[in-house]
């Protein structure tokens, strides 16, 4: 974050915050962490590919979350008269309200329990939602570098293929929140308190928040096997929610849906995908082993 930046996120709340840190790149935006000389402290939020015109949206879903027992933290105004969009030059800026975390490391149950406690919640949600990152709209309109576009189509084969192989089982959709890794949730004493960065939120089979879940988090479980932390997740989840067999048995095609949406994403953002191939094939073997 620039000064200019910050000196207009200051003129506009009237206050002193410096930068303190930025946290871990999302999928569609940076996050900093500012304070002022009172000790107050907030989340901006620089949108880098998340499209404006979801915040009002994402605005609805943390009032829904909030209001139903779900922490999340609250997009904010920049002033009284509702900004809650800050453009600085070329680029557009929230912001919400910081909440404390030890960053400590929640269990596979308690994660599987996070991602039933969603479903459940946003049950009743009635905004309609535009297809997101693990919908074939989505992956359809990504751009690519022409040496590159080989690649996306290989990796849109195996999307293709495995979404007809769930679409084929009808199983249940709901509203996913589509990226429930590490860096989206908030814990303390390894429990989750808050969930976060709710850009990612479409209507897609329910099995493929648990996939995600399963896919992202693994390096951070490097004591279990995938199918180990799977089980131990769906047991979390089936603790509030119970799951149908056929969705179960699919665990294993919706974690590598997961990576493989995952992969079309960074490829259409990475700068250097010279050995983007060879390590997408790798992954993908890593997750059929560790599915065995």
């Amino acid at each position: 974050m620039n000064q200019e930046v910050l000196k207009s996120i200051n003129a506009r709340l009237k206050s002193d915050f410096r930068l303190v840190k930025q946290f871990g790149n999302g999928n569609s935006n940076k996050n900093y962490l500012l304070e002022n000389s009172t000790n107050e402290k907030i989340v901006v939020k620089q949108l880098d590919n998340q499209p404006v015109d979801f915040v009002p949206i994402e605005i609805s879903i943390q009032e829904h979350l909030n209001k139903r027992g779900i922490t999340t933290p609250r997009i904010k105004t920049f002033n009284s008269d509702n900004e809650f969009i800050l453009k600085i030059g070329n680029k557009d800026f929230t912001y919400t309200d910081y909440i404390e975390s030890d960053g400590s490391l929640p269990t596979p149950f308690e994660l599987g329990v996070n991602i039933a406690k969603f479903h459940i919640t946003m049950k009743d949600f009635e905004y309609e939602l535009p297809p997101n990152w693990l919908h074939p709209k989505y992956w359809s309109n990504l751009k690519f570098k022409h040496y590159d576009i080989k690649t996306s189509e290989l990796i849109k084969d195996d999307l293709n293929t495995l979404r007809n192989q769930l679409t084929k089982l009808n199983l249940p959709k709901t509203t996913i929140h589509g990226d429930l890794n590490l860096g989206n949730v908030l814990t303390l004493n390894n429990k989750i308190v808050a969930t976060l960065d709710l850009e990612s939120t479409e209507k897609n089979f329910r099995i493929l928040d648990i996939g995600m879940t399963i896919f992202q988090v693994k390096p951070n479980y490097n004591n279990l096997s995938y199918s180990e932390l799977a089980n131990n997740i769906i047991l979390g989840y089936e603790s509030l929610l119970l799951l149908k067999q056929t969705e179960k048995e699919q665990t294993f095609a919706a974690t590598l849906y997961s990576a493989s949406a995952s992969g079309i994403w960074n490829l259409s953002f990475e700068a250097d995908s010279s050995n983007f191939l060879q390590s997408y094939i790798a992954l993908l073997e890593r997750i059929k082993d560790g599915f065995k």
